[in-house]
């Protein structure tokens, strides 16, 4: 039902078209092996699209709309999402962006660390650090 749905929400599917002209639970069934495939609305419109491009006609207002979404689908291997490398792709771009942002990130991390030592190392050699030890001696604090 989800598939079916996205399919009918999704920008690319034209407004006349089968899947926004009839109720998703029309498509739910014929829908429901691709869905369990992982297919995506944008894999539906990607395969429609290379239908298309193949020279192979796709009707706007089909007989039976539900039958021949269903035989346009069947012209491919279910288990080969036609989107998988652009979503792959996608991934991997995501990815390389947020390595770089954390690379970016690590001089201002060493820089923030060096000033803590810094901060740290003068609080050691400090007035009131020379008070606290000479406290502790006093009380006979044993180091």
């Amino acid at each position: 039902m989800a598939l079916s749905k996205a399919l009918r929400a999704h920008s690319e599917c034209p407004g006349d078209s089968p899947p926004r002209r009839y109720s998703p639970h029309a498509y739910a069934a014929g829908l429901t092996r691709w869905a369990q495939a992982g297919w995506t609305d944008r894999d539906v419109i990607q395969h429609l699209n290379d239908v298309s491009m193949t020279g192979f006609r796709v009707y706007d207002t089909p007989y039976n709309p539900v039958k021949y979404l269903l035989a346009l689908l069947h012209r491919t291997d279910i288990g080969e999402r036609p989107t998988v490398w652009r979503d792959a792709h996608a991934h991997a771009a995501a990815e390389a962006q947020a390595a770089a942002q954390r690379l970016a990130a690590v001089p201002a991390q060493l820089a923030a660390a060096a000033t803590a030592r810094a901060v740290g190392q003068a609080a050691l050699v400090g007035p009131g650090h020379a008070q606290a030890r000479a406290v502790l001696d006093a009380r006979g604090w044993k180091r």
